[in-house]
């Protein structure tokens, strides 16, 4: 990169919009502030979309070698706080088609392998676990066991949580069926109830096994009015009996059923196809008001569809799926939130790219809430990245209200497909830094529903102020923030859409002035905020195909001066956006190999000076820019194994002065850095399980004062 061959302005964006909404009076509390944006932005805009943005984070990419591949089934939290799991294949021989592993990980994702299935009478492809009350975990495996790999029945097992397996029954393909496909269910007499998808006449079965390993086979599906192919878990009632779902009834769609604990099956629904739905194939849950909620792969408009279902049978289509934004084919159980509404996954749609489920839905797939009244919000769609792709996986929400799960495929992509991730869906994350003239440090925290906070925190790390929660607004994320020499703070919203407004909030952090919606514009992205000692604001976009401008807005969050169009650069992403003292813009570029650029933009945004290309340094991102008031720039660099680096850079954008290299620390990411009135830098660090710590720097760049740690929240 050089001056010359970067330069590139264009054409500008379309003309922003000049409607402004009416001014909160300064008298209305800053909820009602915040309650009244909504209801005029709702009604000018429509900030009502389907799909949040929200905060998922990849916890562990799966290898297709001893860590295995493809996570299909559900993850269950131990009583030592780690999670365990099944990955269907790898394992054995660093193959990818081997027999599958037994996982443990921590909240942080630090990933072990506990077992690798040879295929043989240890079983191949393993299902999901359940905890028993001894501490130990119990599943099966679909093949092997009485045959070798594909040709073997399926087994029953134990393990440890250090990975000691006992195989505790051989299924033999006969009356006792064949192929169990799903999690055991713990009952109440102390013993483990599952299902095989084929056997006993070829339509599957209900089984009992005891921890020593004895098996009775309870039910044999015919094929008929009994349905076919019971492919899910089982859930446990109230009434003590056992609910469960067929995918077939015969050449149908499905039904569901009760069990009792003596083996008599009741048929309470038939699915017809229409617009209850077909093919269920995920286990029921069981609601706070007694009744069962469940999901259907198919049916409704092709795409799938959630219902309740009573105790006799009465069933009721909750939300029927488009195979668009909202998702489609949900082949996981839903679960229940602590805010009492049902979150789930879809295999496919949320986007128009890679996927496609046969049945006109394409796409990654998604994760949604469900209100009980059936309003649905897409909480993320999954790009088939580094993310991950499919997930088949109920979700697990921990008492931070956070989200675990896996996708079958995505990840790191050694096979063309992706082997599959662990992931977490964060409640509260904190998403950017400022610093003041006062010397305070201000963090903005997003909430995954649209809503956020800002904090305010002395300079010896004690909390100062809250601004109290504002939103949630539907489709919004609060993105990043900068703070003006009249310490006011200014919150950057952005929208999945396209759209961006500018709020402002005061020293006592109260919503003031006029917040204008800009956009949408297709591809482009306001990534970044930085206040300019004139008191306006500067907004870095950025567009998916490589391009940027930078906009200029005066103090009244009004559009002006020139924004010229850079780019596009095949691999770089505009980062970050700092001002000097000086009036000069400083735009950080980060390539995807590794390597870090910065630019100067003088006070007509136009580039000038030094653009030095830094690295690449594999494995560390260039994240956050921010400017010294003696002109200099910092640049924050952070490495995936939790390490940090702060860089400085001087009017030439030339590297001087010490580096120093912090960390690792397991599961942090330094996300932002900010620049006080005394020269010294504040570093945001970031935890996957929701936690939160602010650095100081010196101008040295050492470590000085406290560091508290907040949250999980």
């Amino acid at each position: 990169m050089t001056t010359h061959t970067l330069y590139a302005p264009g054409a500008r964006l379309p003309a922003a919009p000049s409607r402004t909404q009416s001014r909160a009076r300064t008298a209305i509390s800053h909820v009602f502030r915040a309650a009244l944006l909504f209801m005029v932005l709702s009604a000018y805009f429509g900030l009502l979309p389907a799909v949040q943005a929200q905060k998922l984070s990849t916890l562990h990419a799966f290898t297709a070698g001893a860590d295995g591949a493809y996570p299909e089934s559900n993850l269950v939290r131990g009583r030592d706080g780690n999670f365990y799991g099944t990955a269907t294949f790898g394992g054995n021989n660093n193959n990818l088609n081997s027999s599958g592993t037994v996982f443990s990980l921590t909240p942080s994702g630090v990933s072990t392998t506990l077992y690798a299935f040879t295929g043989g009478a240890d079983g191949a492809t393993p299902s999901g676990l359940v905890e028993g009350p001894d501490g130990n975990f119990y599943g099966t495996t679909t093949y092997g066991g009485s045959g070798s790999g594909a040709n073997g029945s399926g087994t029953v097992f134990r393990i440890t949580p250090r990975g000691t397996l006992t195989t505790l029954y051989l299924f033999t393909g006969g009356s006792d069926g064949k192929n169990p496909n799903a999690s055991l269910v713990l009952g109440n007499d102390g013993n483990l109830y599952g299902t095989t998808s084929y056997g006993a006449g070829g339509s599957g079965t209900v089984f009992r096994v005891t921890g020593t390993g004895t098996l009775t086979t309870l039910y044999a599906f015919t094929g008929g009015a009994d349905g076919a192919s019971p492919d899910s878990s089982l859930v446990l009632g109230n009434d003590g009996n056992l609910y469960g779902t067929t995918s077939y009834r015969g050449g149908g769609n499905g039904t569901v059923f009760r069990i009792t604990g003596t083996g008599t099956l009741t048929t309470l629904y038939t699915f017809t196809g229409g617009t209850d739905g077909a093919s269920p194939e995920a286990a029921l849950l069981l609601g706070s008001d007694g009744n069962l909620y469940g999901t259907t792969y198919a049916g409704g408009t092709g795409n799938g569809t959630v219902f309740r279902i009573t105790g006799t049978g009465t069933l009721t289509t909750l939300y029927t799926f488009t195979g668009g934004v909202d998702g489609g084919s949900p082949d996981a159980s839903l679960v229940l939130g602590r805010d009492g509404n049902l979150y789930g996954t879809t295999q496919y749609g949320g986007s128009s790219s890679n996927g496609n489920s046969g049945n006109g839905s394409t796409g990654n797939g998604t994760v949604f809430r469900l209100t009980p009244g059936g309003t649905l919000t897409t909480l993320y769609a999954f790009t088939g990245g580094t993310d991950g792709a499919f997930p088949r996986a109920a979700l697990v929400q921990d008492s931070y209200g956070n989200f675990y799960s896996t996708t079958e495929i995505g990840g790191i992509n050694t096979n063309g497909l992706g082997n599959g991730t662990v992931y977490i869906l964060r409640t509260w994350t904190a998403a950017s830094v400022a610093a003041g003239p006062d010397g305070k440090t201000r963090v903005l925290w997003d909430k995954n529903d649209g809503s956020t906070t800002l904090w305010t925190i002395n300079p010896d790390g004690t909390t100062a102020a809250f601004s109290g929660v504002f939103g949630p607004f539907q489709g919004w994320t609060a993105k990043a923030i900068s703070v003006d020499p009249q310490n006011n703070t200014h919150i950057l919203w952005t929208n999945v859409d396209g759209r961006m407004t500018l709020w402002t909030l005061d020293a006592n952090n109260q919503l003031t002035g006029n917040f204008p919606v800009f956009g949408p514009y297709d591809g482009w992205t306001a990534v970044g905020i930085a206040s300019g000692a004139n008191g306006y604001t500067h907004i870095l976009w950025d567009n998916s195909d490589g391009r940027m401008t930078p906009w200029t807005l005066d103090t009244n969050n009004q559009l002006t001066g020139s924004f010229p169009i850079y780019g596009p650069f095949d691999g770089w992403t505009a980062q970050s956006i700092s001002v000097s003292p000086n009036g000069s813009t400083h735009i950080l570029w980060d390539n995807v190999d590794g390597r870090m650029t910065p630019w100067t933009l003088d006070t007509n945004s136009q580039l000038t000076g030094n653009t030095p290309v830094y690295g690449p340094y594999p494995g560390w991102t260039a994240k956050s820019i921010a400017s010294s008031s003696d002109n200099s720039t910092h640049i924050l660099w952070d490495n995936s194994d939790g390490r940090m680096t702060p860089w400085t850079l001087d009017t030439n954008n030339q590297l001087t002065g010490s580096f120093p290299v912090f960390g690792p620390f397991d599961g942090w990411s330094a996300i932002g850095i900010a620049e006080g009135p005394d020269g010294s830098s504040r570093i945001l660090w970031d935890n996957v399980d929701g936690r939160m710590t602010p650095w100081t720097l010196t101008p040295n760049n050492q470590l000085t004062g406290n560091f508290p740690i907040y949250g999980p929240y």
